[in-house]
């Protein structure tokens, strides 16, 4: 009798934990389908830039541009060139502005310093910054 007691005993465990473990099956299958609703394949867009919605101080007429040597997680380079000690930023300004007779845009002139600067082994990539919207295109001024 002790035997018969203790099998009903292990099916009656059994069908106490068979209904959790099927719970727990549908609520994978549950889970798998929100994977799915979630993360549908989304085409990559090509980035658009975006008008800033700062507010910018016009109280002066001062257009501040600055050129820097490179991004803020690089190293801008020192050169030597000619005998002389330079960095590789100004020297890739300088040869730009002599090839282009001086006429060139501030656009112009960023991308073929970083070409230059990559053509010379350098990977810093040089940035242009305002304190307020700018047109690329106008032409260098110096």
């Amino acid at each position: 009798k002790k035997e018969k007691k203790k099998k009903d005993d292990d099916d009656d465990d059994k069908e106490k934990k068979s209904p959790k473990k099927e719970k727990k099956k549908k609520d994978d299958d549950d889970d798998d389908e929100d994977k799915e609703k979630k993360s549908p394949k989304k085409e990559k867009k090509k980035k658009k830039s975006k008008k800033s919605k700062k507010h910018y101080d016009d109280t002066s007429d001062a257009n501040v541009i600055m050129l820097s040597g490179c991004m803020d997680h690089q190293t801008s380079a020192d050169a030597h060139i000619e005998g002389k000690h330079t960095g590789a930023m100004t020297h890739a300004l300088r040869s730009v502005l002599e090839a282009n007779d001086h006429d060139c845009t501030y656009k112009g002139l960023v991308a073929s310093m970083h070409e230059f600067l990559g053509q010379s082994g350098y990977s810093q990539v040089p940035q242009l910054s305002t304190a307020r919207p700018f047109d690329l295109e106008s032409k260098f001024v110096l």
